[in-house]
């Protein structure tokens, strides 16, 4: 099973059990996982989870490769908002291991 990670210019800001939610930046719908595709132009939304899904026995159920961090110090100090244009805006490929196989 793939752990969906949630990464921004290589920096992880988002790891399950909080939410990681794609939404296409045009037109608000949702993107589900099997919809990911290289390229595309995506809001990413993290969200963070009720803390009885951050007890160890829950952690353990998601077998995280690497201690998990909440999104609130992960995303601590940092600009909240959309990516500015370009090469850079979010897609896929910086939405690690939520397209399982889709990688660059």
């Amino acid at each position: 099973m793939r752990i969906g990670v949630a990464r921004r210019d290589g920096q992880v800001v988002a790891v399950v059990p909080d939410l990681i939610c794609t939404l296409n930046t045009d037109t608000g719908a949702p993107v589900t996982t099997e919809a990911l595709a290289f390229g595309q132009r995506l809001t990413v939304y993290a969200i963070s989870t009720p803390d009885i899904m951050r007890t160890p026995a829950e952690l353990d159920r998601f077998g995280l490769p690497e201690p998990y961090t909440p999104v609130e110090q992960l995303t601590a100090g940092t600009r909240v908002g959309p990516c500015p244009p370009g090469p850079r805006q979010i897609a896929s490929a910086d939405v690690d291991g939520l397209a399982a196989g889709r990688r660059r």
